[in-house]
């Protein structure tokens, strides 16, 4: 049987690490951006060749133009010393002789795929190499760019933070999501094993990965329960420990999945995350359940961090706070009030907060372990965190020597007195049961408050605006609380996941003054972009918009003191009174913001990204030929513009037509126009008789809300689109028709803002548009504007061809 080459495997693993935490794998000196020299590589180097003669480790890595970091490997654990020794002794000192470059790390590591490394580095300080230490915690891990980077700005071996490495933690949690599947590991139990895991390595030495499943597992779960134990929170141990499987064959497979986590769990230094000021664990934890698959299996949609942070500081949480959550989840908004006052005050009063203000409820036993542990590593928290169902519990306010605390009731009561302060909290969307409306929850949450106590709850937001016993819902909430502010929220702020959601923030038991302003905001980017199907913060130097800073001061102003100025942005921010004359009494910030007056650039932009969009659709379907010239003619800007009612200038109509399921087929020829975006609104083409003439524009009420399209045959037109032509009173002359039929399709697509899948399009609505118009110095509709801007649009040859 052929030798095995543990030692090459660490070999394998050190560099495959290095790649996946950052580093260029390229040769230094063949490539300017190269930063990894592979063991003989190293001797090309003169300097270093100088000083090691033919000696060389398994890897330095360039760190800059005179600092180097040694990496030696060895085949078993039990080596670590020795490696770490010789990259010391052999390599370091060695290098450290010379006048022109520096050793300043050297990393030790020991071990083989089968039971895993162990990892120990050290740093080059006052002229002795030092264990480094984040937090307090020796790492565990390999040094990353930005942890390197760190040490040599402050030449010091111990940091006090953890440099975030996003992208590394988001591969690190999508791996163990693979390596439990691959594991055979049921969904709803990896959650679960993720707790576990991780109370095992809260002590300074890890369970023994060499002992048999069977000892291994006991081994886990027995420093959870001696944590839980220590935490005062054994009767969770039953929802957190882990059990073999019951087939035996499956056992070495099973514990194989722990180690490698364990692994995984080692390389991202886990223990100074869970000893950092900042919430580097609940980064990782927010990653692992957002996109492991699983988690949805299981109805965990976590509250993103930013959105609980951003919460915590508008409500700005004090000491004294009483805080409540009461669908806690896996503790989100609990974990940001806790970090938010451990910011910003000290000593007892953090202890007495953490101690006695923080309660929370979770019905789901998995999902309050989770909570749990979350407040584990943040330093405590978690003693009023309970598994129950919020409604059949109370909370009334009780007294410790002079501390105002809370404890939880199992009925109302008329004595009872309401504790709680501050609510933050995420109800449970789209349940199916009728009466587990997501306002239930904010009911029973304003009931455990005192007055004038802050509620702050994410909300879908067909909550604020739908009718029957939402606005039934919305009138009494009105009637006994004030509503202080209404965010709507990104459309993909819980991406993958789809849904139109908003924040809301309540004063408790004050009715709502007729004369007071709301703050209304529309936050349209909070700083992440989507990339390769993951919400993600943007690499420098990218910088994206974060309207949630930009506007949180504000917003805590304004709940301080409703009555300040607050100035109005079009589109995003207005204080204003409540619209009481509103039969639906929508309480959202799309029907109280105002609308700027599209300026000259925006209108000749907007009208060429139509035409253009149109003209494609052309080319694909008719497939014609036509030579594009290059429109370089300036169009003298608008005089003013003017605001007409849009059924002054055009017929609205609509008409009911049947669903059709015939497919598309070279005979059959009436486009049939619904609600999608793509094709020109056209889904298929039918043999049915068309119920609208062409040279008309169709507006979808539904689906992409304002997606407007010039149609060029004779049509049918489905039930949820509305049909535009132009008044004969207009008196439009007939060249410029179809122009005018365009520039209402972009002021229609430039209005759509205030419209999505929560707050849809409707006729009614539509008919009540006010349309900018350009005019002259008479006030008459200035036709030559309109037709020189959409004349002027790149490709508008291909559309001239196919009009009337």
């Amino acid at each position: 049987m052929p030798r095995r080459d543990t030692e090459r495997e660490a070999e394998y693993f050190i560099r495959d690490t290095l790649k996946e935490i950052g580093w260029d794998m390229r040769n230094p000196l063949r490539d300017t951006q190269g930063q990894v020299f592979t063991q003989t590589q190293c001797l090309e180097h003169d300097e270093i060749r100088r000083n090691l003669n033919r000696d060389h480790p398994e890897f330095i890595v360039k760190l800059n133009e005179t600092n180097y970091w040694i990496i030696e490997a060895k085949p078993n654990k039990e080596m670590i010393e020795i490696a770490l020794t010789q990259a010391k002794n052999k390599y370091a000192d060695k290098i450290n002789q010379s006048t022109h470059i520096k050793a300043v790390i050297i990393t030790g590591v020991a071990g083989n795929e089968d039971e895993k490394y162990t990892i120990r580095s050290m740093f080059f300080e006052n002229g002795r190499f030092k264990d480094i230490k984040i937090n307090e915690k020796v790492i565990t891990s390999l040094i990353s760019p930005k942890m390197a980077e760190e040490l040599l700005r402050c030449q010091k071996a111990e940091m006090e933070e953890m440099p975030i490495e996003e992208t590394f933690f988001l591969k690190t949690a999508e791996k163990i999501n693979e390596i439990l599947h691959n594991g055979a590991i049921p969904a709803i139990e990896r959650g679960k094993i993720m707790s576990a895991l991780l109370l095992s390595l809260i002590d300074d030495t890890p369970p023994n990965l060499n002992s048999s499943p069977g000892v291994l597992i006991s081994e886990i779960n027995a420093r959870v329960n001696a944590v839980l134990q220590r935490e005062r929170k054994a009767e969770f141990y039953n929802h957190i420990k882990i059990t073999l499987p019951t087939i035996t064959e499956n056992h070495v497979k099973y514990k194989l999945s722990l180690v490698k986590t364990i692994q995984e769990l080692t390389n991202l230094n886990i223990r100074s995350a869970m000893n950092s000021g900042e919430d580097i664990l609940g980064k990782f934890y927010e990653i692992f359940l957002k996109y492991g698959n699983w988690a949805k299996e299981i109805g965990i949609v976590l509250t993103p961090r930013h959105i609980t942070k951003f919460a915590s500081e508008i409500l700005d949480i004090k000491y004294n706070d009483i805080i409540y959550d009461p669908t806690c989840g896996t503790g989100g908004f609990l974990v940001a009030a806790f970090d938010y006052v451990k910011g910003n005050s000290i000593g007892d009063r953090v202890d007495n907060f953490k101690e006695n203000n923080i309660f929370g409820i979770e019905q789901q036993p998995s999902v309050v372990a989770l909570a749990i542990v979350n407040m584990i590593f943040r330093g405590d928290g978690k003693n009023n965190i309970i598994e129950a169902d919020c409604f059949h519990k109370y909370l009334n306010l009780k007294r410790i020597d002079d501390i105002n605390t809370a404890e939880y009731m199992d009925r109302d009561t008329t004595s009872r007195n309401p504790p709680i302060t501050k609510v933050l909290m995420n109800p449970p969307f789209a349940l199916k049961e009728k009466l587990d409306k997501e306002y239930r929850f904010v009911n029973h949450a304003l009931k455990q408050m005192q007055r004038g106590g802050l509620l702050f709850t994410v909300l879908p937001i067909s909550e604020m605006l739908q009718k029957g016993q939402y606005k039934t819902w919305r009138t009494e909430l009105l009637q006994e609380n004030t509503l202080l502010s209404v965010i709507t929220f990104p459309p993909d702020l819980f991406y993958p996941i789809g849904v139109n959601s908003c924040g809301v923030i309540i004063k408790k038991g004050i009715s709502h003054p007729t004369d007071q302003k709301v703050l209304w905001l529309r936050v349209t980017h909070d700083g992440f972009v989507i990339r390769k199907g993951k919400r993600l913060e943007p690499k420098q130097p990218i910088i994206e918009r974060n309207m949630f800073d930009e506007y949180k001061e504000k917003i805590n102003a304004f709940i301080i003191n409703p009555e300040i100025e607050i100035p109005s942005i079009p589109h995003e921010c207005k204080a204003m009174k409540i619209d009481y004359d509103d039969a639906s009494l929508e309480l959202v910030p799309e029907v109280y913001l105002d609308e700027k007056m599209p300026t000259h650039e925006e209108l000749a932009g907007g009208v060429e990204d139509l035409v253009r969009l149109t003209s494609g659709f052309l080319l694909t379907t008719k497939k014609q030929s036509v030579t594009i010239s290059s429109n370089e003619n300036r169009v003298t800007p608008y005089n003013k513009l003017k605001l007409f009612k849009l059924t002054d200038l055009c017929v609205v109509k609509r008409k009911y037509a049947p669903y059709i399921n015939e497919l598309l087929s070279d005979q059959k020829i009436t486009p049939y126009v619904t609600t999608t975006e793509n094709t020109n609104g056209i889904s298929i083409k039918c043999d049915t008789e068309p119920n609208f003439k062409k040279d008309a524009i169709t507006v979808s009420l539904d689906g992409t809300c304002g997606a407007t399209f010039y149609q060029f045959d004779d049509f049918i037109s489905g039930e949820k689109t509305a049909v535009l032509t132009p008044k004969l009173d207009v008196n439009i002359p007939d060249n410029v028709k179809p122009h005018f039929l365009f520039y209402i399709a972009y002021i229609i697509r430039y209005k759509s803002w205030r419209y999505h899948y929560g707050r849809k399009l409707s006729e009614t609505r539509l008919k009540k548009f006010e349309v900018p118009i350009p005019v002259k110095e008479d006030d008459s509709i200035d036709f030559d504007y309109i037709k020189a801007i959409v004349e002027n649009s790149y490709s508008w040859e291909i559309i001239k061809k196919n009009v009337t």
